[in-house]
This record gives C-alpha cells, sequence and structure tokens, in this order.
C-alpha cells in the first residue's frame, strides 16, 4: 500500500479461513506426495487419481477438523463482517486482490449497505462455468507466454535472445514428458511437465521474464537452478493445503475421463505452447472428492444497494484474465467502474502513479474514475523488485510439490 493509504488508513490484513494462522487446512505430507500426477493421460490414470484424492481428502478432513466443510467464500465474507464491526466501523474500506477479490464481490451482494469502497484487483468471475474457466484459463497464459517470448526476441537483456524462447521451450518440455529433465540438486526426481508449465505461468505474475529466461537455460544447461525452484516438497507431519476452498467455490469435477480430457485437448488448441492454464488443469482433479452440493456455486455476481466497486485488471494477465474483469463488470453494471492497465502481471496496484492514484483516490475519497479510464504500461523491468512475491514464513507456506500447481 502507497505512504498516502498509510497515512490516511489504519490498515488492517487477515488470514481467511483455512489459511495460516486462522486454522489452517492441512494434510499428511505423506498423503500429499503419494498423490498421482495431476495431470492423467488415460482413464486408467484419472481413475487412480480419483481413488487418490477421495483418500486424500480423509486425511485432510480428519486432520483439520469441522473447518475442513466451512471454508467457502460465503463464510468468509461473515468472518469479514465480524472484523469491520469488531474494528467499530460502521462501512468497510476494502482492497482484495485475486482470490480476494470474489470476497470482495460477494460482500457487496451479502451487505450492500454496509459498503464504503471496495476496490477489487485483478478479478475473479465466478459465473464461469468448467469450459469456459478451462479455455479463459488457457488462453491468458497463452497470451502471457506470447508476451515473453516477444519480449524476448527484442531485448538484449534475455538470456534466449539468440536461442528462441519457443525452440528452447519446446526441447524441455519434450524432456519432461520422457522423464529426462531434473533440477542437479534433486538428480533422482524428473521435473515434470506440469512443474514446468507452473513454474514459468508463476513467473508471468510479475513478470519475471528475465529470471525465467536465464532459469530456461539453464535447465537446458543441466546447470544448477536458483535455491527453492523446481524443487520437490520435503516430507512433514502435515503441510498446509488451501485447495479445498476453490473446490467449495467453483464446481470443477469432471464426470470421467472423456469430459476432462476434451477440456484438456481443447485447452491445448488454444494455448499451443503452454498447453492449458494449470490451475484449470488441476482443480478439475482435486476437486474430483468434493461431495454435493458445493456450498457456492458459480452464480453470475448481482449487486443491488451498494456503492460502485472498482475493477482493476491488466490487459496481460496469467491467471485471472482480462475477459474476467470485464465480464463482472457486465454482470455488476452500474455498480462497476473499470481500470484497465495496458502492461503485464498478475495487480494492477502499485505499477504506476496511473494505476496506484487511481486506486488510492476511490479509497480515500470514492473518487470514481471516467469510464473507460485506461493506463499506459510500464516496462516490467521498472520498480519490479518491489512487487516481486516474497515467500511466506515456513509454517505457513503452501506446498509445492512436483506437479502440483502454484496458487495465488
Amino acid at each position: 500500500m502507497s505512504d498516502e493509504l498509510h497515512r490516511r488508513f489504519d490498515i488492517v490484513g487477515f488470514d481467511p479461513r483455512g489459511v495460516a494462522r486462522s486454522h489452517p487446512i492441512v494434510c499428511s505430507g505423506e498423503a500429499l506426495n503419494r498423490t498421482p500426477y495431476l495431470v492423467p493421460a488415460n482413464a486408467a490414470q484419472f481413475e487412480a487419481l480419483r481413488v487418490a484424492i477421495t483418500d486424500l481428502r480423509a486425511d485432510c478432513r480428519a486432520r483439520t477438523g469441522p473447518l475442513y466443510d466451512q471454508v467457502n467464500t460465503l463464510n468468509v465474507v461473515r468472518d469479514l463482517d465480524a472484523i469491520r464491526s469488531a474494528l467499530g466501523e460502521e462501512k468497510l474500506t476494502f482492497y482484495g486482490v485475486s482470490y480476494g477479490t470474489l470476497l470482495g464481490q460477494q460482500y457487496a451482494e451479502m451487505y450492500p449497505r454496509r459498503v464504503r469502497a471496495l476496490a477489487l484487483d485483478s478479478n475473479v468471475d465466478h459465473s464461469l462455468d468448467m469450459k469456459e474457466f478451462f479455455d479463459t484459463e488457457a488462453v491468458a497464459v497463452q497470451d502471457s507466454f506470447d508476451e515473453f517470448a516477444n519480449w524476448c526476441a527484442r531485448s538484449q537483456s534475455c538470456a534466449l535472445h539468440e536461442r528462441g524462447v519457443r525452440t528452447v521451450w519446446t526441447r524441455l518440455l519434450a524432456k519432461a514428458d520422457r522423464g529426462e529433465l531434473r533440477n542437479p540438486e534433486f538428480p533422482n526426481i524428473p521435473v515434470t511437465a506440469l512443474s514446468l508449465i507452473s513454474e514459468a505461468h508463476l513467473r508471468f505474475y510479475g513478470p519475471q521474464w528475465e529470471f525465467l529466461a536465464q532459469l530456461l537455460v539453464d535447465l537446458d544447461n543441466g546447470a544448477a537452478l536458483p535455491p527453492g525452484v523446481l524443487a520437490p516438497y520435503q516430507n512433514g507431519e502435515v503441510a498446509p493445503f488451501p485447495f479445498p476452498a476453490l473446490c467449495q467455490d467453483f464446481d470443477l469435477r469432471a464426470r470421467g475421463y472423456r469430459e476432462y480430457v476434451g477440456h484438456l485437448r481443447r485447452s491445448a488448441r488454444l494455448a499451443p505452447d503452454m498447453r492449458y492454464g494449470p490451475l484449470a488443469a488441476t482443480l478439475a482433479p482435486i476437486c474430483l472428492a468434493q461431495p454435493t452440493p458445493i456450498p457456492n456455486p458459480q452464480r453470475p455476481t448481482r449487486v443491488r444497494d451498494s456503492f460502485p466497486l472498482l475493477l482493476g485488471t491488466t490487459l496481460h494477465d496469467p491467471a485471472t484474465p482480462y475477459e474476467w474483469t470485464v465480464g463482472l463488470a457486465r454482470q455488476l453494471g452500474p455498480y462497476a467502474r473499470v481500470l484497465t492497465y495496458e502492461g503485464w502481471g498478475h495487480g494492477s496496484y502499485g505499477w504506476s502513479d496511473c494505476t496506484t492514484g487511481t486506486f488510492d483516490a476511490y479509497l480515500i475519497s470514492r473518487t470514481l474514475p471516467p469510464r473507460g479510464k485506461r493506463c499506459e504500461a510500464v516496462s516490467p523491468a521498472s520498480g519490479l523488485t518491489a512487487r516481486l512475491p516474497q515467500p511466506p514464513p515456513a509454517h505457513v507456506r503452501t506446498p509445492v510439490l512436483p506437479g502440483w500447481p502454484s496458487l495465488s
């Protein structure tokens, strides 16, 4: 948050239920490591994964307790309103980014007259069915790959400038498919195609293009990688596992392998380099064990009698596609105002005086930007260090297993 916001507000953050210090969902490290590869290649692997995920859910539910079944966003909305009340605030002033935007949207639905200002950045569209979720994620991640490749082709600072991004990327994916790609620090554990795709996807968040280019060169050369990158999760008695929250908010359960592989094949046509959006491809199997009914299933967002919400978005967002914010704004109608940052990465706040100033003016004085407000792109190398995601403390870290996706 900017210095100006710190001068004007006491800023309060919290861990949503099921996460970190708000009674995290936990599972045994052994059960997580036993889970098969999350992108099954045939019907037999799909059914084996369904059995394993069912066993994993039972393990996590037993270790977490009754909270396990109550981590959907509608319940977090009630928690957020309890925090507002406990702070003595008549109305809520809120900034949410990424998955936190669903919390802001559903707060405005449930408590519209308690909204002072809700600034939502990189928005989730809760109306998407499974096909739309897969397709839009695939288009977004391919767009981010294209932007990375285009930057590398014109930039001397790209470690792949001479070799070419697509040449090396295709070679690395082929090696991963054959089980031949390795992190030299862990030579006995193959780097899977999903791990490689997920790692690139994560580096598009910044975006960290120079880092990613050098990482791909090092992988191609068999050189040492930065600590913690593409490293297996170390077994422990228990590990945090926040994915059930998404399974309680989105019904992404494929009825069988035929339906699942149909989504993957369509994704591969939309994302010829990246193959699929890694979150979509893996959430479908992860959520297989979620029982019916889903507590907070997809539906259009409807807000009435609220102050308009500010919806920020980047044009080339790899995780919450630009299309999601546009779709949400259409659902909200007069209760939304969109701010478009014409650049890259996940999250628009902090990119420029234009994006930060627009958010701050809204949060401080409830000044809405003009309709169609856009902010010019800033070079990703400018002021990037402050935007890079920092690893959380070890005791609250999300597991990164071979083949498990990253979660924003």
